[in-house]
């Protein structure tokens, strides 16, 4: 198989771990969340010396997939991407799928990374730091913007505009 190097990216709650996941299993390549990385114990985030150093040794592979979009580390994935996904959902699905992500997590007290969990008081809060609900909000037309600014690279992108073109992604991204 020839090298596939796949970078993710989509608002919080677009379901690029969920996808990266499916496609990781599906063409068998390593799969790395950046958020996994970046948010340490109690939520503490990884220096970004050490972020982009974890990054640049993950992405120094012929092969991978990687989901997240911190522009801390995006220079380092984007310079080895062979292909680009953009999940650029409507705002009404994104944040639907991220309250019911969140609540579920918040309710079900789900482990995230390195012991972290989704609270109810970070969800009340009116800090976008805090609240990823209010995060993603508030982020979702930069995202967009910085979506423009992509179209004009040398890799190959696939812009997804609705979760029902996932199938069809999946198929033409095996060939």
């Amino acid at each position: 198989m020839l090298s596939m190097r796949v970078f993710i990216m989509g608002s919080s709650g677009a379901g690029k771990t969920h996808l990266a996941q499916a496609l990781s299993l599906q063409l068998r390549l390593p799969h790395l969340e950046l958020d996994s990385l970046r948010h340490q114990a109690n939520w503490q985030p990884l220096p970004n010396h050490d972020f982009r150093n974890r990054v640049a040794a993950f992405c120094s592979a012929d092969s991978w997939i990687v989901d997240g979009n911190y522009s801390q580390v995006r220079d380092l994935v984007l310079s080895r991407a062979t292909d680009v996904i953009l999940l650029d959902y409507p705002k009404r699905i994104v944040m639907s799928r991220l309250i019911w992500r969140s609540l579920t997590r918040v309710v079900l007290r789900k482990p995230l990374w390195n012991g972290n969990r989704e609270s109810l008081r970070y969800l009340l809060s009116s800090d976008p730091e805090l609240n990823v609900l209010l995060w993603s909000w508030s982020n979702f037309e930069r995202r967009r913007q910085e979506f423009d600014d992509l179209e004009s690279a040398t890799f190959n992108i696939r812009r997804v505009k609705h979760p029902h073109d996932i199938a069809e992604l999946k198929k033409l991204i095996s060939k």
